[in-house]
């Protein structure tokens, strides 16, 4: 399963990168999240473009020496999805 992912449509998401980890604040619910890790790449891939899931995974497992157990795509589609509760990320069918 194919997925868009991006920043909302509506203006209000901000991102203030330090080397792994990020600060998001979300204008509209006045909050601020601590973003590291996998996530913080995450953020900064779609700062530049917005991307499709698979570019992300491409990507991400580029980035990363991830162990070989690790199920990626997992972890980033529930990782998106809590994103995407918190009015992060928007995702769209692709």
């Amino acid at each position: 399963m194919d997925y868009l992912i991006k920043f909302p449509n509506q203006n209000g998401v901000y991102c203030h990168f330090w080397e792994d980890e990020c600060v998001v604040y979300h204008e509209p619910s006045a909050k601020t999240h601590l973003i590291d890790g996998l996530g913080t790449e995450i953020f900064k891939v779609l700062s530049i473009k917005v991307t499709t899931r698979s570019q992300l995974l491409r990507h991400l497992k580029n980035a990363f020496e991830l162990p070989q157990d690790f199920h990626l795509e997992t972890f980033l589609d529930n990782l998106v999805s809590e994103y995407q509760t918190l009015g992060l990320l928007e995702v769209r069918d692709n």
